[in-house]
């Protein structure tokens, strides 16, 4: 960008624009000059291109010519309640939605109906409101056909995995882990709200218990590594497994372990997302439009995941198994408030020497 060309002159401003000194996170204001030197940016590019077939820069000046694109795209439709900018130290620029139900609202108008359903829609009137609808949308929630004999629910509410507390938690919840797969040979999952906590506990739990056959999800894994992975899961498996990985990741959802493949599950946690700038933007936006937003940004999505790796466990009407849930806040009613009203028979207990009874 140090050439005089149109094309230098707009990367350089919108560089500066960038560099220059302000919150990480703009806040109510649509930042115009910078989407303004982007749109001179792609002018510009358009025609060097056509000019410039042979030149060295060519192919990174096309595909940074396409994403200032669809970045101009949003930027049109852009709206104090739906958008932001956002700047993250001094080196890219988002807009990032804060509400989408207005535009998923008016991709549903187009349909003389709509259905939207999942076993994860939890609590109900959240994603009503998140997903475009209104108050007069009916909702249903049925009850599970599967009998509640076959499915052990086991709340541990003696750990506290809060952020403050999680460095005391890592030998209580190995401890916790091995008595709940000590039960029973079979084949285990376990989700934690990050790598680093997962990590953290993997290594006093294989320390602990190193004749326990372990597996460990990485943040780079190739389609051939999941696989790989998920095929461990076998129901012949000559003595227990335990695969450690992470709370919305690739196995905490749209995977199929049925029957003895998987015959447990244990999750730390409530399944908050990270503390970020981004999601107290969210929590900023929902409490002024409804008073409730760290339920909206931090609650409900985290419990959302929960929910969804508590799914893996039972997959067809002849699956067994367990739930177990470790974390202080089960005990408290905003938390029991959203677990599936088909728990019938959840137990709550606050030392891990009552699991394997339960089991």
């Amino acid at each position: 960008v140090r050439d005089k060309t149109p094309l230098a002159k707009h990367l350089r401003k919108a560089l500066r624009q960038m560099k220059c000194p302000r919150d990480k996170i703009t806040g109510k204001e649509r930042d115009s000059d910078f989407a303004a030197q982007i749109f001179g940016f792609s002018e510009a590019a358009s025609e060097w291109l056509l000019k410039s077939n042979q030149h060295e820069m060519h192919n990174n000046v096309l595909e940074l010519f396409f994403e200032s694109g669809k970045f101009l795209m949003i930027s049109e439709i852009y709206d104090n309640h739906k958008t932001q900018f956002i700047s993250i130290n001094d080196k890219t620029m988002t807009l990032f939605c804060l509400d989408p139900s207005e535009i998923i609202a008016e991709a549903l108008k187009r349909a003389k109906a709509s259905v939207l359903f999942s076993a994860t829609l939890t609590p109900l009137p959240y994603f009503r409101e998140t997903l475009g609808g209104n108050d007069g949308d009916t909702m249903l929630m049925l009850p599970s056909p599967f009998d509640p004999r076959r499915f052990a629910t086991i709340l541990h509410t003696g750990i506290s995995t809060k952020y403050t507390d999680r460095e005391n938690s890592y030998a209580p919840i190995s401890e916790a882990i091995f008595t709940a797969i000590n039960s029973k040979k079979g084949n285990y999952l376990v989700f934690f709200p990050s790598y680093i906590y997962m990590q953290s506990v993997y290594e006093i739990f294989t320390d602990l218990y190193p004749h326990i056959e372990t597996l460990l999800q990485t943040s780079s894994m190739t389609e051939d590594s999941r696989a790989e992975f998920l095929t461990r899961f076998d129901e012949n498996n000559p003595q227990t497994l335990v695969g450690f990985t992470v709370l919305g990741g690739i196995f905490s959802e749209g995977i199929d372990l049925a029957g003895d493949r998987l015959i447990g599950t244990i999750i730390i946690g409530v399944g908050f997302p990270k503390i970020s700038s981004r999601h107290d933007l969210i929590r900023d936006y929902f409490n002024e439009k409804n008073g409730d937003g760290f339920d909206y940004a931090y609650v409900f999505p985290g419990m959302n995941k929960v929910l969804q790796a508590a799914g893996r466990v039972i997959r067809t009407e002849t699956d067994s198994g367990f739930v177990l849930l470790i974390d202080s806040r089960y005990a408290e009613q905003k938390y029991k408030n959203l677990l599936p009203a088909h728990w019938t028979n959840k137990i709550f207990i606050r030392n891990a020497k009552h699991i394997p009874a339960l089991i």
